[in-house]
């Protein structure tokens, strides 16, 4: 088969996932098709959480204003008393809020319905001439050494139409019934748990819309019937969770007979419930891929893993899953990178969604055993700040180095990979940790004009970053030289000066951009000191890749990630 038939990617799968990945890749120049089954854009709430850490993620895409001209804090939760189910038992917060700060600008999750997210994601696929192709089923594949066979099924002016085509990657975000993985041979490890689950929404009235309401009643028995309705953005409809002790089956043989089910669960004879406006069965699972690639072939979000529905994680892990792959796969596409690239893609996600499942079974055992009482609840519902996912971390990938650590010993480097989910007690920042942001950076130089920035206005999808600080101009000038290993356009060079002195400037040709960090938060976020120099570069997914000080760090770096670099 001649190269220019197979086209670069295709992407089965059109949620926040599949979204994301097909806007990572077409930012880096690399075409893509995109498809789903389904013969329209649904309009449920379905994931509604969206944490800090993907906001990031937005942001970088350049898509989070945008999703948050829908979006709101997350609002606290009421529950209430039994019997009777009207009088408030306690009311708590499941995330303790915090105040925006300079290295985490977005600090708290907000609610956004997932399908303006998805609404705003196809929206910028749109500047690129990409739309997703609607009623298209992915139904097989062949994997051959350098491209996969897909074939498609869609309807075209009423007829069935059986397409197969050839693409260098297949990237399955096609959720938790995945064709696509299930073609490709993954194992899918788990099991089902004993909880059931009906979801919907519907016109009710008499409910405040600035929380969430909860009635959790005891079945005697393990299950506990719990009932979450929280408001939606149109006025008089809510969105519901029905879930523990229920018998799915027996309530939806009709709309009557799910406002029966609701009106069991909440004891309530003073809101009156109106229009069903859609209700589905939810069997919830604990599942995860036995590794996320199989030659040509990757999976993300919930084609690789699904799990209870507690903590809102699951939109969350599904959008890092696709921003991990979607850098990687793309400098591997446009020839810049080694095939081996793609094998950190499993090497990273992996441990970070194992423990994730570890998380919300945790929780959901809690929601279920911790309950009665204001103080049980509070201690089953109330969740740390690490479901923030600012401590996800790759410290123990293969492409990630620091010099700053090279000393620890292999117990050390076990305890790190051990802990995927969570760095917060960790001060220092390490390599394959998140990247903080840094505010009041000033950028000087001729042209700069004193312009105000930060570090999120400078990291990318479509680059890695070099953060140069402190030493001397001789020092700079070093660092910034071996830096030009790197391929045309695949880095942007900073100097962070921590004063307005000359010394940045005379040392910045080679560079991008020098910017004074008058208020110090650059260089205590990222643990430097004026009078050491170190590069830390920071990898297009925001995450730090490496933390070295010279020629050679600079080479170990990047000779892993992009080709034809070769170890000092």
């Amino acid at each position: 088969m001649s190269h220019e038939s197979i086209a670069p990617v295709l992407v089965v799968g059109a949620g926040p996932a599949g979204l994301t990945i097909a806007l990572s890749l077409l930012k880096n120049g690399v075409p893509v098709r995109i498809i789903n089954k389904a013969p329209v854009d649904h309009k449920e709430q379905r994931g509604l959480g969206q944490q800090p850490r993907t906001q990031e993620v937005f942001h970088f895409l350049g898509a989070l204003l945008e999703m948050r001209t829908m979006g709101i804090d997350l609002q606290p939760l009421v529950f209430y008393k039994f019997p009777g189910g009207k009088e408030v038992l306690t009311t708590l917060r499941l995330v303790a809020s915090e105040d925006p700060t300079p290295s985490r600008p977005f600090n708290n999750p907000i609610q956004v319905p997932q399908y303006h997210t998805e609404a705003v994601l196809r929206s910028h696929l749109a500047k690129y001439g990409c739309s997703v192709e609607l009623n298209t089923e992915f139904v097989g594949l062949k994997q051959f050494d350098d491209h996969v066979e897909a074939t498609v099924k869609r309807m075209e002016g009423g007829e069935e139409m059986i397409e197969t085509k050839s693409y260098r990657w297949l990237v399955g975000a096609d959720g938790g019934r995945s064709v696509v993985r299930k073609q490709s041979g993954l194992a899918f490890e788990g099991t089902s748990t004993p909880e059931k689950a009906i979801l919907g929404e519907l016109y009710l009235e008499g409910l405040d819309t600035e929380h969430w309401h909860m009635w959790l009643k005891d079945a005697g028995n393990d299950l506990p019937t719990s009932l979450l309705v929280r408001t939606t953005e149109v006025p008089g409809k809510f969105w519901f969770m029905l879930s523990g002790d229920i018998d799915p089956d027996q309530a939806l043989v009709s709309n009557e007979s799910v406002k029966q089910a609701l009106q069991l669960a909440m004891e309530r004879d003073d809101l009156p419930l109106g229009e069903i406006v859609h209700v589905t069965d939810y069997r919830p699972s604990v599942r995860m891929v036995n590794k996320f690639r199989t030659g040509r072939v990757f999976v993300v979000g919930d084609a690789a893993h699904v799990h209870t529905p507690r903590g809102g994680q699951g939109l969350n892990s599904s959008v890092q899953d696709a921003f991990n792959l979607g850098w990687k796969l793309a400098l591997v596409e446009t020839g810049l990178a080694p095939p081996s690239l793609l094998d950190t893609y499993n090497e990273e996600r992996l441990p970070v969604i194992k423990r994730m499942l570890q998380e919300t079974v945790r929780m959901t055992q809690d929601v279920f055993t911790k309950r009665g009482d204001a103080e049980s609840i509070k201690s089953a519902w109330q969740r740390g700040t690490h479901l923030k996912q600012f401590g996800i971390n790759y410290r123990w990938s293969s492409i990630v180095f620091d010099e700053r650590f090279q000393a620890i010993d292999a117990q050390g480097a076990e305890a790190a990979a051990l802990n995927p989910y969570g760095t917060e007690g960790d001060s220092i920042l390490r390599a394959g940790d998140r990247a903080p942001n840094a505010t009041g950076l000033v950028r000087v130089g001729q042209d700069a004009q004193s312009q105000t920035t930060d570090l999120f206005s400078v990291f990318g999808p479509t680059h890695h970053t070099a953060l140069i600080f402190g030493g001397g101009a001789a020092g700079i000038r070093a660092i910034i030289k071996s830096l030009q290993v790197c391929p045309p356009g695949a880095l942007f060079t900073v100097i962070v000066s921590p004063g307005a002195d000359s010394v940045a400037l005379n040392a910045a040709d080679g560079g991008d951009a020098v910017l004074h960090d008058g208020d110090g938060t650059a260089y205590a976020g990222y643990g430097m000191s004026e009078y050491q120099t170190y590069v830390v570069i920071v990898r297009p997914d925001g995450v730090v890749g490496a933390t070295v000080s010279g020629e050679e760090g600079v080479r170990k770096y990047f000779g892993a990630v992009f080709s034809d670099i070769q170890p000092a």
